[in-house]
């Protein structure tokens, strides 16, 4: 498999942050893009209406079985969502990467 079939999730903290966490999610998106993986970036989910955090996790994850790899940002202890997706992640046997 080469590194441009691989797909790296992005998981971490974004309820009761600044801007939803979104440019830490956006940066690890555009340096994993740079190292030629594809990705799957949760700040890029677009409703057309108003969502619950609910709505967003289902999207989230029906997404994450699709993906090579997870990649968690700082701060993913804090974050109910990405410990979820991170459970989840184990579960399936998708590779955990931290950002450092």
């Amino acid at each position: 498999m080469g590194v441009m079939a691989i797909k790296i999730y992005i998981s971490g903290p974004m309820t009761g942050i600044k801007d939803c966490n979104y440019p830490a999610f956006n940066s690890a998106e555009k340096e994993l893009k740079i190292m030629g993986y594809k990705t799957f970036n949760p700040a890029r989910i677009k409703s057309d209406k108003d969502w619950t955090w609910q709505d967003y996790m289902r999207e989230c994850i029906k997404a994450l079985p699709d993906c090579d790899k997870i990649y968690m940002l700082k701060g993913w202890e804090n974050s109910k969502g990405a410990k979820i997706e991170r459970s989840i992640a184990k579960t399936l046997g998708i590779e955990i990467i931290y950002e450092r």
